[in-house]
């Protein structure tokens, strides 16, 4: 019985100290991530309507997550039609 009772607080015991150390370890990681500065952002902007203006559709589709499209085939086949068509201004 004494012995079960050591088994079971070494089960616990271990079992909060990996709850404490993952805690502590993905607190760690999320706090490394950086905000990008206004700047970033607006020369991404930029980047990714120049290219979507000069037709350039495969420099843009690299610079977004688009999740308006099912693959790619039509994502790039939307960008085509978006660059043909001057809906980007």
């Amino acid at each position: 019985m004494e012995r079960r009772m050591k088994n079971s607080t070494t089960l616990i015991l271990l079992v909060a100290l990996c709850a404490t150390a993952s805690f502590f370890f993905f607190n760690a990681i999320s706090s490394n991530a950086k905000e990008p500065d206004e700047s970033e952002i607006n020369k991404l902007f930029g980047t990714y309507f120049k290219a979507i203006k000069s037709g350039d559709v495969d420099a843009a589709i690299q610079l977004v997550i688009d999740t308006r499209w099912n693959d790619l085939k039509s994502q790039r086949e939307g960008y085509q039609a978006a660059a043909k068509e001057d809906v980007i201004c």
